[in-house]
């Protein structure tokens, strides 16, 4: 859904780029309503809604907003149609490493010694294994 609602932000900011403002309401009417198929199309995919664009004034403004305005919907915390970003990085370090525990708190590492590797971890995105 997330990946569909950025399709049509882009597509938006292309028609924005291009057009001029006297054609503005029917090119954003057209865009509504392919993101109305869109989103009825995948909605009977994914057994998932989302809302309708509710504005009686067609314009890039407007439709911009409203479709931020729904990505910020879907990615609240709480809903999990989506993977946090730590957990993906989390799992592939347990995945790619079988002494995973010996790194799992690299950011809250105190020490200094010439074996704790994890301030270049930090820096340099390198996972700890690797060294």
């Amino acid at each position: 859904m997330e990946r569909k609602i950025f399709q049509h932000l882009l597509e938006l900011k292309s028609l924005q780029i291009r057009s001029s403002k006297v054609n503005e309401a029917i090119l954003v009417k057209r865009a509504v309503d392919d993101y109305h198929k869109s989103v009825d199309a995948l909605g009977y995919e994914t057994g998932a809604t989302l809302k309708r664009y509710p504005h009686k004034e067609y314009t890039f403004k407007n439709f911009e907003v409203f479709l931020y305005e729904t990505l910020k919907s879907i990615q609240k915390t709480g809903t999990y149609n989506f993977q946090n970003i730590s957990e993906v990085y989390r799992e592939a370090e347990r995945r790619l490493s079988p002494d995973y525990n010996q790194y799992e708190k690299a950011l809250q590492c105190t020490t200094k010694t010439h074996r704790c590797l994890h301030a270049a971890h930090a820096y340099t995105g390198i996972p700890c294994a690797a060294y």
